[in-house]
């Protein structure tokens, strides 16, 4: 990837900005840069992963709480293990970008 920086995001270019006052002057032309749709995915999996866990987390506390009260309510199914294999797909799919994009696995 062209414009990869050390820390693995995709960005080149500057960037203008100021707290106060107004930038006068001509700004530099964007550059035009493929985005990386297998990397996006990968975080956006990741992301999506770590929300399902953590509400299927809060899920089972508020729950067992209340069946507590009620026993005779039904036990509910955890969404955390699905929100875990997610994340845990995400993770591997982030690490074999890295190995790829580096070209060998450092052991």
């Amino acid at each position: 990837m062209g414009g990869d920086r050390v820390d693995g995001h995709g960005t080149d270019g500057e960037f203008r900005f100021a707290v106060g006052t107004v930038i006068t002057g001509a700004s530099p032309a964007p550059s035009a840069q493929a985005t990386d749709w297998t990397a996006a995915g990968s975080r956006w999996l990741l992301l999506a992963g770590f929300a399902v866990a953590l509400g299927g987390i809060i899920g089972e506390r508020i729950t067992s709480k209340i069946r507590r009260s009620h026993a005779g309510l039904p036990r509910l199914r955890s969404w955390a293990h699905v929100g875990a294999i997610l994340g845990l797909i995400a993770a591997a799919a982030a690490a074999a970008m890295l190995i790829l994009d580096v070209g060998t696995l450092i052991v």
